[in-house]
């Protein structure tokens, strides 16, 4: 039986690939992360599904956010073009 993640990507295969670059561009702006990929319902999207890239970090909030910032700066704002809406990349503080 296919996981929820495996379904939504063979429903959208196009995102395979953005997902992999996406793991990429993580692991180099969050050399230490954990990465979790999820399907969620998006809450503006009235109902939408989309696949969330989470990725887990220990560092302080506001570290994190400015590697983020740094991520779709440089990388994520383009790249997010390709995903139609179905993707999306984000931050999750672990304890």
């Amino acid at each position: 039986m296919a996981t929820p993640v495996e379904s939504f990507l063979d429903q959208h295969p196009f995102l395979r690939p953005l997902v992999a670059e996406a793991q990429r561009h993580a692991s180099r702006y969050f050399p230490d992360s954990e990465h979790r990929l999820r399907v969620t319902e998006d809450p503006e999207g009235m109902g939408a599904t989309q696949l969330v890239l989470s990725i887990g970090t220990r560092e302080d909030a506001a570290t994190a956010m400015a590697r983020l910032d740094r991520l779709d700066a440089e990388w994520w704002l383009d790249a997010s073009l390709r995903a139609k809406g179905l993707f999306l990349v984000t931050v999750e503080f672990l304890p």
